[in-house]
């Protein structure tokens, strides 16, 4: 979350917290927070997965509350060839942060 342009933030806050389950897997979450002169204070959580089902393929996926969620895809199988796919869903009424 961030103050936008001619807005005076007046606070900015942000949490960040990353376990790895197994060697090839970890989850993430956390919240961001922000006050500024025209809103009390909003939190913006998110989660997010990633990992290397096989030595060639790498996955990502995140969520945040309300604003958008994130699908990437990463398949490399030699050091010559790489394929990188990545998709985003945005919320069609997110909260102003």
């Amino acid at each position: 979350a961030q103050c936008q342009l001619r807005q005076q933030c007046r606070a900015n806050a942000s949490a960040d917290w990353r376990y790895g389950v197994t060697t090839r897997w970890t989850v993430r979450g956390g919240v961001e927070a922000l006050s500024r002169d025209s809103v009390a204070w909003r939190a913006a959580p998110y989660a997010g997965i990633s990992g290397t089902p096989t030595d060639a393929l790498g996955v990502q996926a995140e969520l945040a509350a309300s604003s958008h969620a994130r699908l990437a895809l990463n398949f490399e199988p030699s050091q010559r060839l790489r394929v990188t796919g990545e998709q985003q869903w945005f919320a069609r009424a997110p909260i102003d942060p």
